[in-house]
């Protein structure tokens, strides 16, 4: 089962790995001397565990189509995705645009929308509502995980 956390890059990586994103992400941005914001490592935690790993394997597809599929997302504006050798990072700030747009195909009319947090599967008709309903659960997931990374300055996280 996979899981979506919110907290610093030394949290997932190793030194050395933090040193190739920061390198990459300064390539790519064409800056130097870039650093990445110092967040609030009280604030970091799980978002969302116990994610199918089929139902997470569809939403990374849809964030594919607009060269977001990442594994871990930084609170730096920037487009598209950097590859960094085992995995991928790409900005919280493109992140949510991308989410708000997933919307529509979702059927989720409003950010602040409850959705339901349990999905009995009696409930749908087929299993491509059922997916549905997971989908948009999941990107609930994603969408309010990217909003406290961002208030907090923190990365988030798709643990596989």
């Amino acid at each position: 089962m996979a899981e979506i956390e919110v907290g610093t890059l030394p949290d997932r990586l190793d030194d050395d790995e933090v040193a190739l994103v920061l390198e990459k992400l300064q390539e790519h941005l064409g800056a130097p001397d870039l650093t990445l914001p110092d967040g609030d490592e009280s604030a970091g935690g799980k978002v969302a565990g116990g994610i199918d790993e089929v139902v997470l394997a569809e939403f990374m597809d849809r964030l594919e189509i607009s060269d977001l599929g990442c594994e871990y997302y930084v609170p730096l504006e920037f487009d598209g995705k950097i590859d960094c050798g085992n995995y991928c990072v790409g900005s919280i700030h493109a992140l949510v645009e991308v989410l708000e747009e997933m919307m529509d195909d979702l059927d989720i009319e409003d950010v602040d929308e409850d959705l339901d947090d349990v999905l009995d599967e009696e409930e749908y008709a087929s299993d491509l509502e059922m997916l549905q309903a997971q989908l948009r659960l999941l990107w609930r997931s994603f969408y309010d995980g990217a909003g406290e990374a961002l208030d907090t300055g923190l990365c988030l996280f798709v643990i596989n």
